[in-house]
């Protein structure tokens, strides 16, 4: 009984490891892919302004 019963929490923890590590992983992932985004609509919104600069001087306000 108690060889079952410590059968039982070492697999529970292993399973507990590995979702850890898959967890972990997973959010290294998401933190590279947040950082991507972040770059990628701070170039959209500096590509924003430098072409709005041009309406502004095509149509300058009074």
């Amino acid at each position: 009984m108690l060889v079952a019963v410590l059968l039982f929490v070492g697999v529970t923890a292993l399973r507990v490891g590995v979702l850890a590590f898959y967890l972990t992983q997973n959010n290294k992932k998401l933190e590279i892919e947040i950082k991507e985004l972040e770059r990628t609509h701070q170039a959209l919104k500096e590509e924003f302004y430098h072409i709005s600069s041009y309406f502004d001087l095509l149509n300058p306000s009074e």
